[in-house]
């Protein structure tokens, strides 16, 4: 990237904040309340993350976490069945 490369005008973290206040409250991108970042920020961080798999890694990592949690807990307490904790990715799904 060059020195003259335009610069962020929005903070990462507001960026994702705006994706997830889009996804838990169903609405669309250009209905975002005035008090996070303009939509078209958010939508075009959001397919920039998506079009190098930060997503599909998040949901990898955490499986890989649940996963250890899991085995420990079953190592910890003896128990066969109990606690099981999944997560899911839909691949289909599209902001």
């Amino acid at each position: 990237m060059t020195e003259d490369a335009q610069q962020r005008h929005h903070d990462l973290r507001e960026l994702f904040n705006c994706l997830r206040y889009m996804i838990r409250y169903g609405i669309a991108w250009r209905a975002m309340p005035n008090d996070l970042p303009p939509w078209t920020a958010a939508y075009q961080q959001a397919r920039r993350w998506m079009e190098v798999g930060c997503f599909e890694a998040v949901v990898h990592d955490l499986r890989a976490v649940l996963r250890h949690a899991n085995q420990n807990f079953h190592r910890k307490t003896g128990l066969d069945g109990g606690l099981f904790i999944t997560i899911s990715y839909h691949p289909g799904y599209t902001l």
